[in-house]
């Protein structure tokens, strides 16, 4: 008799055990949020997200998932960059410390991964010169980004990047006096930011 209620016992454990693994969990309402904020779920919580509202600093990574950041216990969201314009651009070149030598380079780009870039120096002093494309503003005399071609016999013309990160950064288009990069810089022009 005794085996017989412990058989029972385990048939009904055994019946209710399946009957609860075939069932869903029951799922909560979707929360309702206002207009201009954002449904998550934050640490296991169904939460609406705004910017401006306080947070949790160490469930940053948590907000990233939703493109929001919490560094200073209030949300902030990147503002969405504008596309750069895929249309040629022409940049003067002005004169460095003295040196009489202008022109223009033209930066057209070629798709959106693609930049040709056309240097033409006028009156350009005899020799090689070595170009480049700098971080920085001319008045700042940054580190090279871009090596481009020599100009020789006043011009030069090669294909580098994408345009957008060079109109989103401070970047400067310069001519050396030689063929050397290390030689003075006597044509500068920036490249304007879109």
């Amino acid at each position: 008799m005794r085996r017989f209620a412990v058989l029972a016992a385990v048939v009904t454990a055994l019946g209710l055990g399946a009957a609860m693994a075939g069932s869903t969990p029951a799922r909560s309402p979707l929360l309702a949020c206002a207009k201009g904020s954002l449904r998550a779920v934050i640490n296991g919580k169904q939460t609406c997200l705004k910017a401006g509202q306080g947070c949790a600093k160490r469930l940053d990574r948590q907000y990233h998932r939703y493109k929001f950041h919490c560094h200073a216990g209030r949300l902030t969201r990147k503002p969405a960059q504008r596309p750069v314009p895929l249309t040629p651009l022409t940049i003067e070149l002005m004169p460095m410390d003295g040196s009489g030598v202008s022109g223009t380079a033209t930066l057209t780009p070629m798709g959106a991964l693609k930049t040709k870039v056309t240097i033409e120096i006028p009156n350009p002093p005899g020799g090689s010169l070595a170009s480049h494309i700098h971080y920085d503003r001319c008045t700042d005399g940054g580190t090279i980004f871009y090596g481009l071609p020599n100009v020789i016999g006043g011009h030069s013309e090669t294909e580098v990047g994408a345009i957008a990160p060079l109109r989103r950064h401070a970047f400067s288009v310069n001519v050396h006096s030689g063929s050397d990069p290390v030689s003075p810089i006597i044509a500068c022009g920036d490249i304007p930011r879109a």
